[in-house]
């Protein structure tokens, strides 16, 4: 029978760690106010550990062995989708909050 391990590289540490990175970086420069900021470096969270699984799921159905270039392939996009839910995330509550009916930075501006 097949075994499964999760090695450490594949654990989602390396993908939050970007996240929670590429979050501060984007906060730093599109969103107001330190709520904002928070938010949406918490949310890198729970981001990352959802594109990572998506990505074992991927990896383990499409058997694909760890010394593949796909593997590692799957682990740069599954950073850039991460990154592409931050900004789609932050631009939602934006827009929501320019409406008024939400947004931690509702009260920064």
């Amino acid at each position: 029978a097949d075994r499964f391990q999760v090695i450490e590289g594949c654990s989602c540490f390396k993908t939050i760690v970007s996240l929670v990175l590429a979050a501060i970086v984007y906060a730093a420069f599109i969103v107001p106010g330190p709520r904002g900021m928070l938010l949406l470096v918490a949310l890198a969270i729970p981001i990352g550990v959802f594109v990572n699984g998506l990505r074992v799921v991927v990896l383990i159905l499409g058997r694909i062995p760890p010394e593949a270039p796909a593997h590692a392939g799957y682990g740069l996009l599954a950073i850039v989708v991460g990154v592409l839910l931050l900004a789609v995330t932050e631009t939602s509550w934006t827009r929501l909050r320019r409406r008024g009916r939400c947004g931690p930075a509702a009260s920064s501006e």
